[in-house]
């Protein structure tokens, strides 16, 4: 809602707080490098995308349902699924 106003910082800050709530949820991400596109950022939007990006990585038993990136061309929503490390992996 308030990136549909123009809106960019009060944007930014909700992007930024459903990340905070919810770190493994790649919407707040997409959220967030939609807010710095729409901005004109282009850069802050792809520090955010390596901050998810960076996130998965460093975190075992995590991969992305989504392909990254999506957030910046409008893509779907998506989360990351984190196998417990208790749970068998079955590879």
């Amino acid at each position: 809602m308030f990136l549909w106003n123009g809106e960019h910082a009060l944007a930014e800050r909700a992007a930024e707080e459903t990340i905070s709530l919810e770190p493994f949820r790649e919407t707040g991400y997409q959220r967030l490098m939609r807010v710095h596109a729409a901005a004109g950022n282009r850069a802050e939007a792809l520090r955010a995308y390596e901050r998810c990006r960076n996130l998965i990585d460093r975190t075992p038993g995590c991969r992305s349902i989504a392909q990254y990136g999506s957030g910046l061309s409008g893509g779907t929503e998506a989360s990351v699924s984190c196998r417990s490390r208790a749970e068998p992996s079955g590879e």
